[in-house]
């Protein structure tokens, strides 16, 4: 689903040139979820960006289901961190905003939009306004609106870091869920050990800037949500902070 090869990103500023990813190489299978993990500053949320087609100007191979990435590619999703949500907009005219955009008739936006909010706990607050919401509820809303436009290809950037630890692990549950009903390939940037561990089924970690990769993961536990207390689970955390360690040495 994803090939990447040798992607170099470099930013230019009237003083000086910002090398933000030094040459990156790796794939991931269609139906699989990975996970990006690294240091900050090391250019994950750059390479979401490549994906996404938000970024041109790169360096290198970057192919999304056998076509270069390219802007606008439809059946490409992107959950940023601070939620995206339109404030004026209540939670099903947020869920709807991308069916609206592409023209579907406020009856097929309903029948699209309805189901989803029902799986995410959203369908009694579907009238309330992004500042009417909590973190966890703002972010369902976030997913509610991509699973309405049918991905193959979701990616997320660091899309629970500011929940408390028992909503994120629910999200995370919720992205299982997801996963295995819609068989979307996920790429997702995180700064938690734990939550890639918990969700990639490859774990791509990253140096720090100019990021390169400095190990690739097979997780094979992931994917189930008895996995956090697998003791595998812990030895694989572990195997992460020993080289996000060495990546930064």
């Amino acid at each position: 689903m994803i090939l990447v090869e040798n992607l170099k990103v470099t930013f230019k500023t009237p003083s000086t040139d910002i090398e933000a990813l030094g040459g990156v190489s790796f794939r991931v299978e269609a139906g699989e979820i990975c996970a990006v993990i690294g240091p900050s500053g090391c250019g994950k949320s750059t390479l979401l960006y490549v994906l996404a087609g938000l970024l041109a100007g790169f360096e290198g191979k970057a192919v999304v289901n056998g076509e270069p990435v390219k802007r606008g590619r439809r059946k490409t999703a992107l959950i940023l961190q601070d939620y995206g949500l339109l404030p004026w907009r209540n939670v099903f005219e947020n869920a709807a905003l991308g069916l609206e955009l592409r023209g579907l008739p406020r009856s097929e936006q309903v029948a699209k939009v309805a189901p989803i909010l029902d799986e995410l706990g959203l369908r009694e607050m579907q009238r309330l306004y992004p500042a009417q919401l909590s973190g966890g509820q703002r972010q369902r809303v976030a997913i509610a609106r991509v699973l309405a436009l049918n991905p193959d290809l979701l990616l997320m950037d660091e899309p629970f870091s500011s929940l408390d630890a028992l909503t994120r692990e629910t999200l995370q549950d919720n992205v299982l869920e997801i996963w295995r009903r819609t068989g979307c390939t996920v790429v997702l940037v995180t700064h938690s050990i734990e939550e890639a561990t918990f969700l990639g089924r490859q774990v791509v970690v990253l140096s720090p800037r100019p990021g390169q990769v400095v190990a690739t993961c097979k997780n094979a536990g992931a994917g189930e949500t008895s996995w956090r207390r697998d003791p595998q689970f812990h030895k694989v955390c572990s195997f992460l902070r020993e080289q996000l360690a060495g990546g930064t040495g």
